[in-house]
């Protein structure tokens, strides 16, 4: 029997009392504790109100809290509806790096999950929004690899250890670069990469790209690879403004690298206008990037956008 999975949008703890609204109720019990805090949290520091997560069914971690009163409290009714765990206070264990099986495939692509989220969670989403893409891949022979991000403390959430790619100091790409933590993913990130040369697949036949935070990284890494890959591809996300890869781009080879970078226009957690700057700065600089704005979409996927992004899949790796 086929199961349709439903995902429901996220609500900002920090406006909406959560035992008195249903819906909140409801948005807890569809979202993973790990994924919830981590959308809660980073809605906090933004203006605009509530938008759909970017981690929706990321494995379940033990977390640990800040100090804050207030965020306790928070945490207390989500342990109370039974979202969290009620000793969420210890560290989170570092996940292991995605393994290569021989014979990978005649092309690669590599998926980054957004903040809070997994590797098998965003699978699990992209394929409950369009499960033809992912059948298409495989009848392609193009193996597909879902990695886990390390679990750190980050620092928009007073501090607290949860499954992310980088640390940031601030939300909007004003605040400053936390470049070592962003270069310690990539490194992770170039060991799988690695792998994947090594099992047979070249440099030119692999793709990589992410959701949100994943997709943050994604462009990291391919403007990072000692050699071009064949592109990446950065759903609803951006770089800082003093992003240390800008410098590296002097380097031709580096700027062949293709980046399709899509956003929901509707985007009021990380807004559209970060990643069509991002996109403008990597054009300037020579990077062949194409910058598309998705009407009425929120921070969220969707089938139109990922029919695009199959359509420039198919290009880039030219598949039949």
């Amino acid at each position: 029997m086929h199961h349709t999975q439903v995902f429901v949008p996220a609500i900002d703890l920090a406006d909406i009392p959560l035992w008195t609204s249903m819906n909140g109720i409801l948005c807890g019990l569809a979202m993973s504790p790990v994924g919830l805090v981590a959308y809660s949290v980073d809605l906090w520091r933004t203006p605009g109100g509530p938008v759909r997560p970017s981690a929706l069914t990321a494995r379940p971690q033990p977390l640990q809290v800040a100090s804050c009163p207030a965020r306790r409290r928070r945490m207390a009714w989500l342990a109370l509806l039974g979202v969290v765990p009620k000793a969420a206070l210890a560290s989170a264990a570092p996940s292991s790096p995605a393994r290569v099986p021989a014979g990978a495939g005649s092309a690669a692509i590599v998926f980054l999950h957004g903040s809070g989220d997994s590797g098998t969670g965003f699978k699990r989403y992209l394929d409950a929004v369009d499960p033809e893409l992912l059948e298409e891949l495989q009848s392609q022979e193009v193996q597909t690899f879902w990695p886990d991000s390390e679990a750190q403390p980050y620092t928009l959430a007073g501090g607290m250890v949860m499954p992310i790619w980088y640390d940031r100091s601030g939300l909007p790409p004003s605040a400053p670069e936390k470049t070592d933590s962003v270069e310690r993913s990539v490194q992770r990130l170039m060991q799988l990469i690695q792998e994947v040369e090594a099992a047979g697949v070249p440099p030119k036949r692999i793709v990589i790209g992410g959701f949100s935070m994943g997709g943050g990284i994604a462009l990291q890494l391919a403007l990072r690879h000692p050699e071009a890959i064949a592109g990446a591809f950065v759903l609803s996300s951006f770089m800082c403004d003093d992003a240390a890869v800008y410098e590296r781009l002097q380097t031709p080879e580096l700027t062949k690298v293709p980046i399709l970078m899509m956003h929901g226009e509707a985007d009021r957690f990380i807004r559209p206008q970060w990643g069509r700057q991002t996109a403008e700065r990597l054009k300037s600089l020579g990077v062949a990037t194409e910058f598309v704005e998705i009407p009425g979409l929120r921070h969220e996927m969707s089938r139109k956008e990922i029919q695009l992004l199959r359509r420039w899949l198919w290009q880039v790796l030219q598949l039949d």
